[in-house]
């Protein structure tokens, strides 16, 4: 297994001619939704229009499968977040040919109707021979239609263009912004608009000017150009291309001589000149006898996998190899509640128990649960007031302008008032003329309430119930009481950030529920390393 996410897991596996391949598949609950099966079909429709240097080429798919699936070339490399973690950040040619390099990726993918709309750090591979722009799990084409990753229609905050946090308008221009983040980031190890939570830099792109001290002085005004607040006032993606392939021939004139001076040989300059560190490539699956065809193979390879996948036992990925790795067998589940499920003033029923202030798990350290209690968050009753066991603690007015990023819910929203971002905000109902809205802010059970005059801004993108419904608060065994980040850049173990805890330490990953008290990757405050602990409550 090369890696796992929301949305399936990605697997090593051998083509006909012995090439490694990356075979990702989609995990088996959400197969069997139609809406999911949707989407992962367009996301195959979008990998098949987009070619060219610098980007990973789809090899075969088949997403009417019972288990649908894609298969794309490996390939190895430390992302560029991941790179500047360790190495620094890209500086003299390296920097240019990385520039260059998915600059044009970038081109080629709007050239065939294509925005990526999650272009950062994580998504740009430093491959052996090039930069390698990754993932369209969330890309869409020209006619409006989307694909989703984990059941997410919202890119990562911090990399989305200011037209997105205002109106949720995601096109070509937003992925120039994005790339000129990720220039900026490349060149000083630094995200332009700071660090902290998503809403601080939120707040920064959408009112503050890029700290791009340390961008060298010929990229300068083309990083500055892309970061413009105006969408209209940025340059296109193929006129970044032209300007980052003259910069390149500049630079390589500067260090060769008049050999390589032509814009036009940036594919062949980065197989000449580019020197990513080298990094150890995971354990591959030893080839079988092959069918003639490669998709004939990689079916085989698939079969496998899918098969795996589907009843819980997993094998080795070579058909040859039949010893099972671990055997499937039933686990206990988790505890699950709701809070806020009924009017105030009401009692509730002892089959839905809602949770009060007073249930609020507040864990000693010493605590070792049994169990790993789930809540549904409920807050509005029927009737349209706040539920019973919800405390309105502050009252304002704003607006909402996108699908939650803390959770799939169809009744979550990310909103705004004044300088705030609220994550997640619930609407009563899925009704877009509604005109309040409940935001958690801090405890589970703490709402503000939200007028929202103009209403939510239509559709909600998630997935109804979602494939999985990531938690949205989660208390530990240590007292901690840690909430959705959004998925940032920053990994540890292999594991993304997507939790800060109110100690000051950080959940990595998401929960591991195959036991009756789940775990999760906790690194406390200053430590550099992360510990599975157990997690006594979750909110979602």
């Amino acid at each position: 297994m090369l890696g796992a996410g929301g949305m399936g897991t990605v697997y090593a596996a051998v083509g006909e001619r012995g090439e490694r391949v990356a075979v990702k598949a989609v995990h088996a609950g959400q197969a069997a939704d139609d809406q999911f099966r949707a989407r992962f079909r367009r996301e195959v429709q979008v990998l098949r229009r987009v070619s060219g240097p610098c980007l990973v080429p789809l090899l075969e798919a088949d997403p009417e499968a019972d288990i649908p699936w894609l298969a794309t070339a490996y390939v190895p490399g430390l992302t560029l977040g991941e790179h500047t973690s360790v190495h620094g950040p890209l500086a003299g040619i390296q920097l240019h040919l990385f520039a260059a390099g998915t600059a044009g990726a970038l081109a080629a993918v709007h050239a065939a109707g294509v925005v990526h709309r999650d272009l950062k750090p994580a998504n740009v591979t430093l491959a052996p021979d090039g930069p390698r722009v990754l993932d369209f799990g969330i890309a869409h084409v020209a006619d409006g239609t989307a694909v989703t990753r984990t059941g997410l229609l919202t890119g990562t905050p911090g990399w989305l263009s200011p037209e997105y946090y205002r109106d949720g308008t995601a096109g070509p221009s937003g992925d120039v912004f994005a790339w000129g983040v990720l220039l900026a980031f490349a060149a000083t190890g630094r995200h332009p608009f700071g660090a902290g939570n998503a809403e601080a830099v939120a707040f920064r792109v959408l009112s503050a000017e890029p700290d791009l001290d340390g961008v060298p002085d010929d990229m300068l005004s083309l990083v500055t150009a892309c970061l413009a607040k105006d969408p209209g006032h940025r340059p296109s993606s193929a006129v970044v291309a032209q300007k980052t392939a003259e910069l390149l021939g500049e630079q390589v004139t500067q260090a060769l001589g008049d050999v390589h001076d032509q814009p036009t040989e940036v594919p062949n300059l980065i197989a000449e000149q580019w020197h990513p560190p080298t990094v150890e490539d995971p354990a591959w699956p030893a080839s079988a006898i092959r069918p003639p065809h490669s998709r004939a193979w990689l079916i085989v390879v698939a079969a496998t996998v899918f098969a795996a996948a589907a009843t819980g036992t997993w094998f080795a990925l070579d058909p040859g190899h039949a010893s099972a790795r671990a055997t499937h067998s039933p686990q206990p589940t988790a505890a699950r509640s709701t809070l806020g499920a009924t009017p105030a003033g009401t009692t509730p029923p002892p089959a839905r128990s809602a949770v009060t202030e007073s249930q609020t798990p507040t864990v000693a350290a010493s605590s070792a649960p049994t169990q790993t209690q789930v809540i549904t968050l409920s807050p509005w009753s029927p009737g349209g007031t706040p539920a019973t066991g919800i405390t309105i603690i502050d009252r304002a007015s704003g607006s909402c302008f996108g699908t939650a990023e803390s959770t799939m819910r169809t009744d979550a929203w990310r909103c705004t008032a004044g300088d705030r971002i609220l994550d997640p905000c619930f609407s009563p109902d899925s009704n877009p003329s509604d005109t309040s809205a409940l935001c958690l802010d801090g405890a589970p059970d703490g709402m503000v309430e939200l007028s929202v005059p103009e209403g939510f801004p239509g559709n909600n993108n998630h997935m109804p119930g979602g494939p999985d419904i990531e938690p949205i608060t989660l208390v530990l065994t240590n007292g901690a009481r840690c909430s959705f980040v959004g998925g940032g850049t920053a990994t540890l173990a292999g594991q993304r950030l997507n939790y800060g805890c109110d100690n000051g330490g950080y959940l990595y990953g998401y929960p591991n529920e195959t036991a009756a008290v789940w775990t999760i990757s906790y690194a406390a405050p200053g430590s550099g390393a992360s510990v599975s602990t157990p997690i006594t409550t979750v909110y979602e």
